[in-house]
């Protein structure tokens, strides 16, 4: 079977070279940053996207009334268990699934890059934490087929690849907790209405207008 180090290695790599080709096709053409991350948003299953709209709900509250312990458990839990566990580790039972998302995220990222001159060094060590999660999703899958079609042992695998979550876990809080202390940063207006879907989607558009200009 194909080692837990070689995944990751593969992951790594298709991640710099998918920036790289992202920041080329930015700088070459007029594609819009607002059209993948439309598409990468319709790779998730219906529950997900529901769970990701009420984890949005309560950050909007969050965020308007300055709980930081709330607000962090919201973006940590949405990270961990929905971004990282479910979307990258149960779905990389479906092992190709989670090597889409690397492949379309951080191509995104590079024509961000194209835009901006520069990668926002939270999105990287969040980046960091779901490729890790994507390592342990595909061993399990390939593990599985392993398991379904020659018999080869399963636990031992599926348990190597969970302890991955030893790294993932510090690094998305670390991640958190810097994402946390921005928004607590600058003072918000009682009666202005957040809409983290709204605003991400205007922050979009902005960087698809610096190309246009």
């Amino acid at each position: 079977m194909v080692s837990i180090k070689n995944i990751f290695l593969v992951y790594a790599v298709t991640y710099a070279l998918c920036i790289l080709l992202g920041y080329i096709t930015g700088k070459l053409t007029g594609i819009k940053v607002t059209t993948l991350h439309t598409i990468t948003s319709k790779l998730y299953d219906p529950i997900t996207i529901s769970l990701k709209k009420m984890m949005h709900l309560d950050f909007n509250h969050d965020v308007k009334n300055g709980k930081v312990l709330k607000l962090f458990s919201t973006i940590f839990l949405n990270n961990l268990l929905l971004s990282a566990f479910i979307s990258r580790t149960i779905y990389g039972c479906i092992f190709f699934y989670p090597y889409i998302l690397t492949v379309l995220g951080s191509f995104n990222q590079g024509i961000v890059l194209s835009r901006t001159g520069f990668i926002n060094p939270v999105l990287f060590l969040e980046f960091i934490g779901y490729l890790l999660a994507a390592t342990a999703g595909t061993n399990i899958g390939i593990n599985l087929i392993g398991y379904i079609f020659y018999s080869h042992e399963l636990i031992q695998p599926v348990l190597k690849s969970l302890s991955l979550y030893f790294y993932i876990i510090p690094i998305l809080v670390v991640h958190t907790a810097i994402e946390v202390r921005i928004l607590t940063k600058f003072k918000i207006p009682e009666n202005f209405p957040i809409d983290v879907n709204k605003a991400r989607q205007e922050m979009l558009k902005k960087l698809d207008g610096i190309k246009d200009k």
